[in-house]
């Protein structure tokens, strides 16, 4: 039997093309967000009759996107955020198999999980605009390429989305100025198709008797 990227269950291969999508196309997404969402803020200023202040969304580091769950971050230094973090986290057979003659079908999860931080100096406000809009991001980011350059079937449906409260935490462990957190996680489940194993493709070459 020949391995193939076509027959494999693809975890890695969902998770490495993930990773890319975002890597190439995370912060410039950001950038439109950011560019999209200053209008409504200055609308929502003027009809509020509410000082405007600029909200800037942080580019995510080359160094600070994470393939697989992504390693502790609690002692690490502010240079560490923000950060996102790719990970296929499990896959389960479609009923669907059941009915392909040469095809199998995995459920497959994904997770996008984004950490974003705010200065002493902002505030709480600051910290889930940021937040939110960079999730708006990575969901662009992957929405416009739902085949992951062409190693999953489809996704399924649009994902869930759960953002943490706002917590606090000093700069350094134990010392240092509190500085704001947030967190957010895209839940995506994703379809992938892979070449059922055959028998007949099974070509082990042994050597027969007399050539032994």
């Amino acid at each position: 039997m020949t391995l193939t990227s076509s027959s494999i269950i693809g975890l890695e291969q969902i998770q490495r093309e993930a990773f890319f999508v975002l890597f190439d196309g995370l912060n410039d997404a950001i950038t439109e967000i950011a560019a999209e969402m200053e209008a409504s803020d200055l609308e929502f200023a003027a009809k509020t009759g509410r000082d405007y202040v600029a909200t800037t969304i942080e580019a995510v580091a080359n160094d600070q996107f994470y393939e697989g769950h992504r390693p502790s971050l609690i002692s690490a230094p502010i240079e560490s955020y923000p950060n996102c973090s790719v990970w296929a986290a499990s896959a389960k057979e479609s009923a669907e198999s059941e009915y392909m003659d040469h095809t199998d079908i995995f459920i497959n999860e994904l997770f996008v999980e984004i950490i974003v931080k705010a200065s002493p100096t902002e505030d709480e406000d600051v910290v889930n605009k940021r937040c939110i809009r960079t999730t708006e991001a990575a969901h662009f980011c992957l929405v416009s390429n739902q085949s992951l350059n062409g190693v999953v079937t489809a996704f399924t449906a649009m994902p869930n989305v759960n953002l943490s409260e706002v917590f606090k935490r000093k700069e350094s462990t134990g010392y240092g100025e509190d500085w704001f957190w947030q967190a957010a996680r895209l839940d995506y489940v994703i379809l992938k198709e892979a070449n059922k194993p055959s028998n007949s493709s099974i070509n082990l070459d042994y050597p027969s008797i007399d050539q032994a």
